[in-house]
């Protein structure tokens, strides 16, 4: 775990990354009124839960999708010399250049800080909520920089 720490501490792209998180959650609607948005028939707070749980696998899928559409749009940059710096520059970031090994970074990063970020809610019966929230808001902030 430490070493985990200071990994982050010195990574440009993890830095980036938290920084990035923290701006969003902090712009990002209540969690609650969030979800209500994304599951509108949900009642009660398991149905909430599902819905949040198969959204975010949705999402998921869909950030996968992208993730492999980064790296092919690399393989089909011109000349050879490209392909060969993106790989350099995509094997020094802490997951590489494998758009799977990519996605299961993320999933941990994302679990990890958004379960931090609403860590003071975690006796209430909504932590699970805000947490998938947290989560989806991230997937849908990183689907849009895909695609710009």
């Amino acid at each position: 775990m430490a070493s985990e720490i200071e990994q982050a501490k010195t990574s440009p792209s993890l830095g980036f990354l938290y920084a990035a998180m923290a701006l969003l959650l902090l712009a990002a609607p209540v969690p609650t009124a969030r979800a209500a948005e994304r599951c509108p028939g949900a009642e009660t707070t398991l149905a909430l839960l599902e819905c949040l749980g198969r959204r975010l696998v949705e999402s998921d899928r869909r950030l996968a999708e992208a993730l492999r559409g980064v790296e092919t749009s690399a393989q089909r940059e011109p000349g050879d010399a490209f392909l060969p710096l993106w790989r350099r520059f995509s094997e020094g970031l802490v997951s590489g250049s494998d758009p799977a090994r990519q996605l299961r970074a993320l999933q941990r990063e994302r679990r990890q800080i958004c379960q931090y970020v609403n860590s003071l809610s975690l006796q209430g019966s909504g932590f699970g909520v805000f947490v998938l929230s947290c989560e989806l808001d991230l997937n849908e902030a990183l689907l849009q920089q895909v695609r710009n």
